[in-house]
């Protein structure tokens, strides 16, 4: 096990076993998943995941949900879901698997976006499973916060001065991970904020052989060359 991830399983287990909860201890499947999805796509950052997540639904159920992950009005609920549990007639019955659909409609209503991997697409589509995970949290940026003007400016205001002081501090060309890292938001946020800047003259793309492998701050005197 990833040693990040190993830590963050204990760190959930012990706040789960602090709270009372029946549900404290993580899955292997759930661990794969860290393993697997979450962990390399975010460099093993899980701030704002929370795994376990305790909820009670309209009925005043108590319910719980693999992982949750909530940063600002984002609330991202993913399911780990294993073929025998929840597919096999033999392992789950007609009125189980319609309270199982009752409950996520009851999420997607209460404003969740919900993401359900199977084990077979951890283990054997792991690649598939991160764009997805990548593609519903730049999907709620796009629907959310690109579309206030006013709270759009600011936040552009906000990234473009700690970007600006971040490439000044490392002194080279800065990548989309060291920009999701310090604005603490997704790769696809954090690409379509350096093209935006690029487009401002800002910065400028360094061309690898295949794709683009940085950005260089441009010094106040100087603009980015024309083609």
């Amino acid at each position: 096990m990833h040693p990040l991830v190993e830590s963050y399983v204990r760190k959930m287990e012990a706040e789960a076993a602090m709270k009372g909860s029946y549900r404290n201890k993580i899955g292997v499947n759930e661990i794969e998943f860290l393993e697997q999805v979450w962990g390399p796509e975010f460099e093993y950052r899980f701030e704002g995941l929370t795994a376990e997540f305790p909820f009670k639904d309209y009925q005043g159920k108590s319910r719980f949900a693999d992982f949750v992950y909530v940063r600002g009005s984002l609330k991202l609920l993913v399911e780990v879901d294993d073929f025998t549990t929840h597919a096999n007639p033999k392992h789950i019955t007609v009125a189980e698997f319609s309270d199982h659909q009752s409950r996520q409609n009851d999420l997607i209503l209460a404003g969740w976006i919900i993401l359900r991997f199977t084990t077979y697409q951890i283990k054997h589509f792991s690649m598939v499973c991160r764009r997805q995970l990548k593609q519903a949290i730049g999907m709620w940026w796009v629907n959310t916060q690109a579309e206030n003007p006013y709270q759009g400016e600011n936040r552009a205001n906000m990234y473009r001065s700690r970007l600006i002081q971040l490439a000044i501090r490392e002194n080279r060309p800065i990548r989309t991970s060291d920009v999701a890292r310090t604005l603490q938001i997704s790769r696809t946020a954090a690409k379509h904020w350096l093209d935006r800047f690029t487009e401002e003259g800002i910065f400028t793309p360094i061309e690898g052989t295949r794709k683009i492998t940085g950005y260089q701050l441009n010094t106040p005197n100087k603009k980015p060359d024309l083609p």
